[in-house]
């Protein structure tokens, strides 16, 4: 899984209120550990962001312990939850969170460092993705990324977000999947002493594994017409406009579950663990990403090996998405220009 963690975003004396200038410390900004409020990273925790009107300018600055390399990332995401919803720049509902990267030789706001990205908020209260394109972002930041920034862009409405597991990510979409099952299920389930491993099956590739194991096979690839939008996605927003993202296919990545082991209380265990690990259906955290996935009953001349056997396995559909192509640059409108034809037949 090409993931990298960035910030867990739970650590808040590692983030410094600062005053617009970056230097004086600031109390229009409060920064605090959520633990009600949180997504689906392990540690059960969130940062929470609380702004006073006059905290436009101010920011919230966090230096790593160690300079990250995200060459071979494309984009960063986060989770973000917020009292106020953002439609854009200008308007009654303008953008008010910002976010920089800075390396020790450039800092988030070097003249020559103009990667920034303004947070989107679509809807007020609720948990949302956020996908932050890195192709622009000054080389020598990218390989060496130590410092966020986020800044309140404007504040004349105070609110209060959460951020969540910022991570970087180059998507795959097949091995991500797998290795997120795989991840969910592996070292999960003990017999005895022994902590059952999740393997993924490579066909034509003998299983590595000795029994007891758990071996996920994938068994088929379909296009989904239903969940493939006509439209393209907007983000990557900025002051320099924003970009449309590529065409997205929606695809059900169909799994194979089985329990190995060498008797049967065994193996009933371990399919016990499965029904209650995965259950008839539910969300498969792929990448930062919820991906909905349900229990399914292929007829048995569709199964692997054309028919039903006396070894019991489980059938799981994935929702996934691919995108294909690259992100166009655009611009929001400015100025709304409405012409019409007054004359009469």
């Amino acid at each position: 899984m090409p993931q990298l963690d960035v910030d867990a975003m739970n650590d808040a004396a590692s983030w410094r209120p600062l005053a617009p200038d970056g230097v004086t410390p600031s109390s229009e900004l409060t920064v605090a550990l959520e633990s009600a409020t949180v997504r689906f990273g392990a540690d059960a925790r969130s940062l929470r962001i609380t702004t006073s009107r006059a905290a436009t300018g101010h920011l919230l600055r966090r230096t790593l312990p160690a300079a990250l390399d995200l060459r071979p990332f494309d984009e960063l995401r986060l989770s973000l939850w917020s009292s106020r919803v953002t439609h854009g720049t200008g308007g009654p509902l303008p953008f008010f969170l910002e976010l920089r990267l800075g390396s020790d030789a450039v800092g988030p706001d070097a003249p020559s460092n103009t990667w920034h990205r303004l947070l989107p908020v679509s809807t007020r209260s609720t948990w949302e993705p956020v996908r932050l394109g890195l192709s622009d972002l000054d080389p020598a930041v990218r390989s060496a990324v130590r410092v966020l920034q986020l800044r309140c862009v404007e504040a004349s409405s105070p609110f209060t977000c959460f951020l969540d597991d910022v991570i970087a990510v180059r998507e795959e979409m097949i091995g991500d999947v797998e290795a997120a099952l795989a991840a969910r299920l592996d070292g999960k389930l003990r017999l005895g002493d022994t902590a059952v491993p999740a393997v993924v099956n490579a066909p034509g590739v003998p299983v590595s594994a000795t029994p007891p194991y758990l071996l996920i096979t994938q068994y088929e690839i379909a296009w989904s017409d239903a969940r493939t939008p006509a439209t393209r996605g907007r983000g990557d927003f900025s002051t320099g406009g924003s970009v449309l993202r590529p065409p997205s296919f929606g695809w059900d990545l169909h799994y194979q579950l089985q329990a190995f082991a060498n008797d049967r209380p065994s193996q009933a265990r371990m399919l016990e663990f499965l029904l209650r690990a995965l259950g008839p259906h539910g969300e498969l955290v792929v990448n930062g990403w919820p991906l909905p996935y349900a229990l399914v009953s292929p007829p048995a001349d569709e199964r692997l090996g054309g028919q039903r056997t006396e070894r019991v396995a489980l059938h799981y559909r994935i929702a996934a998405r691919l995108e294909v192509g690259a992100s166009e640059p655009t611009h929001s409108a400015r100025e709304p220009i409405i012409e019409a034809d007054l004359r009469s037949a």
